[in-house]
């Protein structure tokens, strides 16, 4: 009897426990220029929460009645309490509420993290060290934010270029082409604005990456050595000073297994601590025959914005990663059918391996002074280290056996920047000025350890080109030669000056940098009679024009600087020592803020010319002999379009043409190069990425996107060696119900054969095949 008074009385309370939770709450939240996505409604009383969807609606029900607050808050936005009277079995309509954007003053070192949500990056650091409207930068900038990054399931940078004008893979390493001109080393990758330590092998991940910034043409009057043709900058992600937690899982072709995890929001009460954790794994088979990829990245941060006008900022990045080199396919010497060899075809063995781990720390501080000074410090440390067992190509014997060599490597990389300005707002009569007075020390050094065995001589069998084999080689029997200790060292600094001058409708950049780049005493690299030196003088000049409130012209003249090698530098067989590189730009065009300034349109006609580039002197009796191609020169023009039309098209498109040829060769023009292309510096290249989401109906939530990849022939280093033009199709769908969302992503969905860049017969590089990916995430 007591056991059914029991039970009895059990269901009589979820009976009124239930039929309680009958009330609930409906409205819209609207903001002036951003979208109304994603906006969280929370009930204080009982923590009941959900978001608005893309047309700024939300309902939340099963709640009990009575009186309630309800918050509605959304990062970058101030945070408003609405009371309410919720009724039992009604859903109450809350008021209609205009979200007002949080105040926060443009920033001169980042440390708080950026508070949009779409395609479109309204600010940047990147051209000037200042925080500036992308729109006012007298030059041209492209950005890849993280939203872009998530719906195309992007993982490496490598993977993200293809949404930028006049960017095209040279290889499936961390080696690109921009507008014409090869970029791979450190002297074209930033982080945060500070040189770090890449690898060349691997490109970089992204999983703690806010944005990827591509300045277009020479940036040494403000980062030193760069490449002319761009410099990237990685922005990583910053915290933020509210709650924001997101998993997310991947799967998909190549038995992928992926996981990620962002973490954010303020440690105290008064927000002036705030944290952010990314997490990130990845284990994956490819394409590629034999490669496959494990990596593991851990990224906290924080920020500590003690007062007003002090911020300080620690970012702190560990990856992880275990695979093999993948130097492309090697192909039938001579061959015209470039897809006869299958591409996933590789001559790399089972026991070969990569492992390498890499731990970067950058600390940010700015402090205001007084009103018009205020100082900016950011320091980034960075230590690389790399395992290399390879297996790899020696020569052709015939047209379809080749001699192997084997490479046993250990190497550590280390690099320091210091970046230090003073920047200072004033006025002279009508004008403003933003004016910045800073000095730049940056010094790296490589350690390299290594043998090698290499043909049958060495006891490292040939290859079958027709027949390949796959075994677990005997290194242990191989004949190695002596084992080599090299180390590489460099340091530069330098001075500069910048001045942003305000006039009305007009902005006028004015910058110059004096560098001091030098190689320090050091046999290995040839260099036995004292340190050796180069330095520059570096102008830059920018003029902006506003026509409209939403569309500026521009116009900028820019130099750039690129050091040659330490090994090339001091070594006498290579007939050094050379002049360093140099570059200039001329670059006019426009920008525009367009529907309500959700999207971004840009446009830009320039020319590049670099000079002092090292070519073989094909010298017989000296085969290390180089001399001074003399110039190269790109013009061209960009379109690019990103951002949003309304609540549901998303859209990123651009075009680019090029034509960089070589305008002055070795002497006499002895090699017949002139008015040749450059190698892998495409003419056209375009891409797209148009998504549509549904806002209404029973297909709300559903997100549908389409885009395309295409690039035209490129030539190689061997000139009867051409890569085709190439046009891919990817798509993606998307689900999205409150804080949950599934994607799946297509790519090349007709299953396209493409070389994405090449070399030469033995060094080409193969696109993939027709995969998918499915990614499920939880935002809480």
């Amino acid at each position: 009897m007591k056991k059914k008074i029991v039970i009895s009385s059990f269901f009589c309370l979820v009976s009124n426990f239930i039929f309680s939770q009958t009330s609930g709450i409906s409205g819209t939240v609207k903001t002036a220029n951003s979208s109304s996505e994603t906006v969280n409604i929370k009930i204080k009383e009982n923590a009941a929460a959900t978001v608005t969807d893309s047309r700024g609606e939300y309902i939340l029900k099963n709640l009990s009645a009575g009186n309630k607050i309800v918050i509605i808050s959304a990062v970058g936005f101030e945070t408003q309490q609405i009371a309410v009277e919720l009724k039992e079995n009604e859903i109450t309509l809350v008021p209609e509420v205009f979200l007002v954007e949080t105040t926060n003053e443009l920033q001169s070192v980042e440390v708080t993290g950026r508070k949009k949500s779409s395609y479109k990056n309204d600010n940047t650091f990147s051209a000037t060290k200042l925080e500036m409207r992308v729109i006012d930068v007298p030059q041209s900038i492209s950005f890849v934010t993280k939203e872009l990054i998530q719906d195309q399931q992007a993982l490496r940078l490598k993977d993200v270029g293809k949404n930028v004008a006049g960017v095209n893979e040279f290889s499936t390493y961390d080696d690109i082409t921009i507008r014409g001109f090869r970029n791979n080393d450190s002297n074209g990758r930033l982080i945060n604005g500070l040189r770090g330590v890449n690898s060349f092998w691997t490109s970089p991940l992204l999983v703690n990456i806010e944005r990827v910034e591509y300045i277009k043409g020479p940036a040494s009057a403000v980062f030193a050595n760069s490449s002319p043709g761009g410099t990237i900058n990685m922005i990583t992600k910053k915290p933020l000073d509210e709650a924001r937690q997101a998993i997310q899982f991947t799967t998909g072709s190549f038995n992928t297994f992926r996981t990620s995890a962002d973490f954010t929001g303020p440690v105290n009460d008064d927000k002036t601590l705030l944290y952010r954790l990314n997490l990130g794994y990845e284990n994956a088979d490819t394409y590629r025959d034999q490669i496959s990829n494990k990596s593991i990245v851990i990224a906290p941060s924080i920020s500590f914005i003690p007062k007003e006008g002090t911020r300080f900022n620690a970012d702190l990045v560990y990856t992880n990663l275990d695979t093999k080199l993948d130097r492309g396919r090697t192909i039938i010497q001579g061959t015209t059918d470039l897809f006869a060899t299958p591409i996933g075809f590789n001559i790399a063995q089972p026991n070969d391996y990569l492992k390498s781990k890499t731990l970067a720390l950058t600390l940010s501080f700015s402090q205001v002074i007084n009103e018009h000074l205020t100082f900016n410090a950011s320091y980034l440390k960075v230590r690389y280290d790399e395992e290399l067992n390879e297996h790899g190509f020696n020569g052709y014997i015939t047209p379809t056996m080749i001699a192997m060599y084997f490479n046993d490597r250990k190497t550590i990389q280390q690099g320091n920047n210091l970046s230090t300005y003073f920047s200072s707002k004033f006025k002279t009569g009508e004008l403003q000025h933003q004016a910045v007075l800073g000095y730049d020390y940056i010094n790296g050094e490589i350690n390299k350890y290594e043998r090698d065995a290499e043909n049958e001589s060495g006891n490292v069998s040939n290859f079958d080109l027709l027949n390949p084999t796959y075994l677990i080689r005997p290194i242990e029997t191989y004949k190695f030669t002596a084992s080599e200790n090299e180390i590489s060292e460099y340091y530069t600094n330098g001075f500069y000056v910048q001045d942003l001058i305000k006039y009305k409708k007009i902005q006028l950049l004015l910058s110059l940098r004096q560098e001091f780049y030098t190689f320090p005493e050091n046999k290995a690299a040839g260099i036995t009679d004292g340190k050796k030196s180069e330095k520059a003088l570096l102008p830059k000049v920018g003029l902006t024009y506003s026509v409209a409130d939403n569309i500026n012209v521009y116009g900028t003249y820019a130099t750039g600087f690129e050091a040659q090698d330490a090994s090339i530098f001091g070594s006498a067989n290579s007939g050094g020592p050379f002049d360093p590189m140099t570059s200039n730009l001329y670059e006019v065009g426009s920008k525009g803020e367009f529907f309500n300034k959700r999207l971004f349109v840009g446009t830009a006609v320039y020319q590049i010319t670099k000079n002092n580039i090292l070519v073989s002197a094909n010298d017989a009796s000296n085969p290390d002999l180089l001399e001074q191609r003399g110039q190269e020169r790109a013009r061209g023009f960009e379109v690019e379009a990103t951002g949003r039309i309304d609540n549901n098209w998303s859209l990123n498109l651009s075009y680019a043409y090029n034509n960089a040829i070589i305008t002055k060769s070795t002497k006499d023009d002895s090699d017949n190069k002139v008015g040749l292309a450059k190698e892998n510096a495409p003419k056209n290249i375009s891409g797209s990425w148009i998504k549509y989401s549904f806002t209404e109906g029973k297909i709300k939530g559903l997100g549908l996107a389409i885009g395309h990849s295409q690039v035209s022939k490129r030539e190689t280093f061997v000139r009867t060696l051409q890569l085709p033009s190439y046009i891919v199709f990817n798509a993606a769908t998307y689900y999205k119900v409150d804080r949950f969302t599934i994607g799946v992503n297509f790519n090349n969905i007709f299953d396209k054969k493409y070389l994405v860049g090449g070399y030469n017969y033995q060094r080409n590089f193969t696109g993939a095949p027709s995969n998918f990916l499915v990614n499920v995430g939880y935002t809480f």
